[in-house]
């Protein structure tokens, strides 16, 4: 499904225009607007009554507005007061009347529960549109290439038909902007007359069952009845509550350390580890004080969750990608020496090898409850259901790779019920990202002459990705998370064959290639299928070297 908006406006990446820009443009524009328009407005959730605080559609979303999905940085643009969503300044309990409604019509309402809002569009498509510009300029044009983020915009707007799609916290359909149009793909097979779904939680969707409740009855009003949510609640009760205390260790503990460890004028790991400890500890003494009567608003039913729990509150980024972030910024100010690396991130390993060890046993004791699981392998002690198999593509370039994997020729297959461990793996996804992350950085900094990152390393930065990519394709089939993590898989996979030599010069074929490479290929293929179709020659070729362009700016 392609759709074009009803209204739109754009920022710079990063800076989404306001919800609230967004209600006064309507209302300027009211008087313009097509009577079809007018009429699809006013046909929207919300639009003959002010949104309650904590309001939203019915018990099964009831039509409210999507949110980001999984494979953007934005928080849903519906944000009721108190809902902690860092991007949406929009008050959905302000009155009808200060709303200044026209013809009936409460503008606000209808923005705060049907609008969509990303900090950028698809990546992979901009990247594209900025290479047809820069080709185009390059005889004389003064039409500019530019740097990554050129050209790359932030919107808010309203979309007709894909705000009408019902929430799942594992969706079948994946979303997307292509600079005004809303892309809507299925990401599986769905049998004639089922529901088409999305997720309107953003990074929440990468949470424990108790946040994304949180979450949707703060923003939206109801609580989730998917499949996941189903699956979750058959959990233990102690195993629920280790995933909501890990999710947010992850996020509260784990995440600052990164940037706390980089800041530490010590090498010693001891100095540097009681550093960050007291850091953290004055943190959390700090949070207690701020929680007070927010615990109980923000508590979802079956669970306390604090108010720091919900993503939001970092401006829609995983604990991994906001740590990321602070560390890029904090590098570029503190100007570490690459020597200091291996000492601060060996700080971090009990605490984070702590958290993996919880994470293992707890999987393992669910794994041996349910009969009949299979294809479950060790990752880095921690149990990856793997799912679907992998077709092998020939080697070769990235784009050749991918081709065969899936983007060039294969057809989406029904997606098998979430199993219980499926579910616990899910919630525990944040914690996963980290463990890559300090894997990833650890194989870095320890990387030999040439920047070889040693086998062991490599290898073990490999596997804690392809966790993350499985548990993806499980809850978020489609991002652009799940795409650029193919990409990064590969991109590695094709430097490493390069540095040992085991990619000869010239050769071609499935033959040529080693093994991780093409098991990489693979995942991009799959991923790429599901999140654009099904490309094949220069369409395939561009696209998947526009996405391996966007996942290093990405990583």
């Amino acid at each position: 499904m392609a759709v074009r908006p009803l209204a739109v406006l754009h920022g710079p990446q990063d800076a989404m225009p306001s919800p609230e820009l967004l209600v006064d443009h309507l209302r300027a524009a009211w008087p313009q607007l097509p009577p079809a328009a007018r009429r699809a407005i006013a046909a929207m959730h919300g639009a003959g009554t002010p949104a309650a605080a904590g309001g939203g559609g019915g018990g099964g979303g009831g039509g409210g507005g999507p949110g980001a999905g999984a494979g953007g940085a934005a928080s849903p643009v519906a944000a009721p007061s108190g809902s902690g969503s860092g991007s949406s300044s929009s008050n959905a309990s302000t009155s009808a009347s200060a709303a200044g409604g026209v013809e009936g019509v409460d503008l606000r309402s209808v923005v705060s529960y049907n609008a969509y809002g990303d900090e950028y569009e698809d990546l992979a498509a901009a990247d594209l549109r900025r290479s047809s510009s820069s080709s185009g300029s390059s005889s004389g044009s003064s039409s500019s290439g530019g740097s990554s983020s050129d050209n790359v915009r932030s919107h808010v707007g309203l979309w007709p038909h894909f705000s009408r799609l019902n929430h799942s916290c594992a969706p079948n359909c994946v979303h997307y902007v292509v600079g005004d149009t809303m892309m809507v793909r299925a990401v599986q097979a769905i049998p004639e007359g089922a529901e088409l779904t999305v997720s309107y939680l953003g990074r929440d969707d990468l949470a424990p069952a108790q946040v994304r409740a949180a979450a949707l009855g703060a923003r939206y009003g109801f609580a989730c009845g998917c499949a996941r949510c189903a699956a979750e609640r058959q959990l233990p009760a102690e195993l629920a509550a280790l995933l909501l205390q890990l999710h947010e260790r992850a996020r509260g503990d784990l995440a600052p350390r990164f940037e706390r460890l980089l800041a530490s004028t010590s090498t010693d790991p001891e100095d540097i580890l009681r550093a960050a400890g007291e850091a953290a500890a004055a943190d959390e003494a700090d949070e207690d004080e701020e929680e007070g009567a927010g615990d109980a608003a923000a508590a979802a039913p079956g669970g306390g969750v604090s108010a720091t729990a919900v993503s939001a509150s970092t401006g829609g980024l995983t604990a991994a990608e906001a740590a990321k972030r602070a560390l890029k910024k904090a590098q570029a100010q503190l100007q570490r020496s690459q020597d200091q690396w291996p000492a601060l991130l060996a700080a971090l390993e009990p605490r984070l090898e702590e958290a993996a060890r919880q994470l293992h046993t707890a999987l393992r004791e669910l794994q041996e409850d349910d009969d009949g699981v299979d294809g479950v392998d060790g990752v880095d002690g921690v149990v990856v259901d793997s799912g679907a198999p992998q077709q092998p593509p020939p080697g070769g370039s990235a784009e050749a790779a991918a081709g065969s994997g899936g983007g060039g020729g294969s057809v989406l297959e029904p997606r098998p019920p979430m199993t219980r461990v499926q579910t616990a793996q899910a919630a525990s996804y944040q914690l996963l990202e980290l463990l890559h992350l300090h894997a990833e950085l650890m194989a870095s900094a320890t990387a030999g002459p040439g920047g070889a990152a040693s086998p062991a390393r490599a290898a073990a930065a490999s596997s804690a990705l392809q966790a993350c990519w499985h548990v993806l394709d499980a809850i978020s089939r489609g991002s652009e998370v799940q795409v650029f993590q193919a990409c990064k898989l590969l991109n590695d996979a094709l430097l490493a064959a390069r540095t040992r030599g085991s990619a000869p010069a010239g050769a071609s074929g499935a033959a040529a290639a080693p093994e991780p490479v093409r098991e990489a290929a693979a995942l991009l293929g799959q991923s790429l299928l599901a999140r654009y179709g099904r490309l094949r020659g220069q369409h395939l070729s561009r696209m998947t070297q526009a996405a391996m362009r966007s996942s290093k700016d990405f990583f």
